[in-house]
């Protein structure tokens, strides 16, 4: 067997916490390898590597966290999966809500009689939202482990959900149905701040070394799936008729039920399992505010909050600016779902591939610098091809290859961020550069529309914009976005390297334990 330790909990972390495991009667996975049980306990191990395989400054009096022997081995349990699941129904059910009014923007904005702006607000308003409460879910995270922070996110969704389908069903005046709806979605955005942090921190704690990318990319490319989905079927939804908007709302906001009784049903006892799955598993993670303070000291996790931040904002515009780029030129609301559906179903297909090929290599800093650059054409042709009128095959390879190459960028960024900063806590780590994320986001979500120029005669005759609604041509705005992207990806591959500080640490671990066979 490995040589093994539980992490060491703090506070109310205590040996209750271990109960999310297997009962007695429960068959666990093991994973083999060579060992004397007497050998050096992994906090000898620790210490050593300590002064040795990660020994710069910022990672000075890292790895000091204290863990308890049990046994010699690390284990994987079955219920990490459902664990995973519900992860991905929270993530999937979040990502609906917030995004489902993007690809009918311009018939939201007639049917509730506001401005494009506002309906842009109800994207922009889990951006801001995320700032201060991914700090809040930070914070419980470490403080109290991984299960109440499910609970308490699939229930701020389930209520967000229903302030949803009361606003558009209790009131007829339009303005008061947006009022209470842009309430819920603030909710909704609430849990988010507490959904996106999960995948990396459930990753750390119940999962192997060579399935946390894995696991990691199902748990964030859920929110993609949930956007993609929602892409291709609202316009189906809505069909140009305006009164569809409650149908469409009503929709999106029932499978919030989902991952609020699975979380009841199956997240029922502790946070942690009872014997680690890794070496880093093993280990007790740095407190919240030493976990704030160590990250922002690090040069290179800067250098990943700037790139994957301006990724993540870039996607994040792109999906919600799409129908109004597209629109003015002729292309319909259902052609924005489609173009949506294959950036984002190309981009399952490459982070399954990207992602156990980073699993099996661990060569996370090389396949996200090449990724990131590729990405960059996509945006790159998009932004040409967006602004003809008969582009559709340009348009749909230019998003298809963005997203290809994109949105594996999410879960290798999340172990990255674990890698420049561990023993870090992953929630902190992980909270932190998607903050960046949402922070650009914000920017560019106000500041592109703002580059609007006023159509010209001939899409004057071709948009297909809905009516009564104001339009401008944002071919400028895509265009800053594509040089933008590309200025950073360029900074990322000069100036960005990852230390792999946990992997150093679990390479070291296995080799002493190896040595002292």
């Amino acid at each position: 067997m490995f040589s093994g330790a539980t992490r060491g909990r703090k506070g109310s972390q205590n040996s209750s916490d271990s109960s999310l495991g297997p009962n007695s009667t429960d068959t666990s996975v093991l994973l083999s390898y060579n060992s004397d049980p007497n050998r050096n306990n992994l906090s000898a191990s620790l210490g050593t590597l300590n002064n040795t395989a990660i020994s710069h400054d910022e990672s000075e009096d890292l790895l000091t966290a204290s863990a308890v022997s049990r046994g010699g081995e690390f284990e994987l349990y079955r219920r990490r999966w459902i664990l995973l699941s519900i992860v991905f129904f929270l993530n999937y059910t979040n990502a609906t809500m917030w995004i489902c009014f993007a690809p009918v923007a311009d018939t939201t904005a007639s049917y509730f009689e506001v401005s494009l702006t506002w309906v842009n607000m109800l994207t922009v308003v889990y951006f801001v939202v995320f700032i201060p409460f991914n700090f809040v879910g930070s914070y419980m995270a470490e403080k109290w482990g991984l299960k109440p922070l499910m609970i308490s996110s699939a229930l701020i969704n389930l209520l967000g959900g229903g302030l949803r389908i009361a606003g558009v069903y209790l009131f007829e005046d339009p303005a008061t149905q947006f009022v209470v709806l842009f309430v819920g979605q603030t909710i909704t955005a609430v849990a988010q701040s507490f959904i996106l942090i999960q995948p990396t921190k459930l990753a750390a704690y119940w999962f192997a070394p060579n399935e946390r990318t894995i696991a990691n990319a199902a748990g964030t490319i859920a929110n993609e799936v949930g956007l993609m989905i929602a892409f291709l079927a609202t316009p189906f939804i809505v069909n140009g008729v305006a009164q569809n908007v409650t149908n469409m709302v009503v929709i999106w906001s029932l499978p919030s039920v989902i991952p609020a009784i699975l979380c009841v049903v199956f997240v029922n006892t502790g946070s942690y399992p009872p014997i680690a799955p890794s070496a880093s598993g093993a280990v007790a993670s740095m407190g919240f505010q030493d976990s704030m303070s160590q990250c922002l000291r690090s040069k290179q996790f800067w250098f990943l909050m700037l790139s994957f931040g301006t990724g993540l904002a870039a996607f994040s515009t792109l999906v919600a600016l799409l129908e109004q780029v597209l629109c003015v030129n002729g292309y319909t609301d259902t052609f924005s779902g489609i173009a949506s559906t294959v950036s984002i179903g190309c981009g399952c297909v490459g982070a399954a591939i990207f992602g156990t090929i980073a699993d099996c290599t661990k060569k996370f800093d090389f396949i996200y610098k090449t990724c990131y650059l590729l990405a960059c054409f996509g945006v790159i042709l998009f932004a040409w091809a967006a602004t003809k009128s008969d582009n559709s095959v340009f348009i749909l390879l230019g998003v298809g290859w963005f997203g290809f190459f994109g949105l594996v960028l999410f879960p290798i960024a999340l172990e990255l961020s674990v890698e420049c900063t561990y023993p870090v806590s992953e929630s902190a780590s992980s909270g932190i550069v998607i903050l960046a994320g949402q922070l650009i986001g914000i920017v560019m979500l106000v500041g592109l529309p703002l580059l609007g120029q006023d159509l010209t005669e001939k899409q004057e005759h071709i948009q297909v914009c809905a009516e009564g609604v104001g339009k401008s041509d944002l071919w400028i705005s895509m265009l800053v976005l594509a040089a933008y992207i590309c200025l950073i990806g360029v900074v990322t591959v000069v100036f960005f390297k990852s230390p792999d500080k946990r992997i150093k640490t679990e390479a070291a671990v296995i080799s002493n334990s190896a040595h002292n066979c």
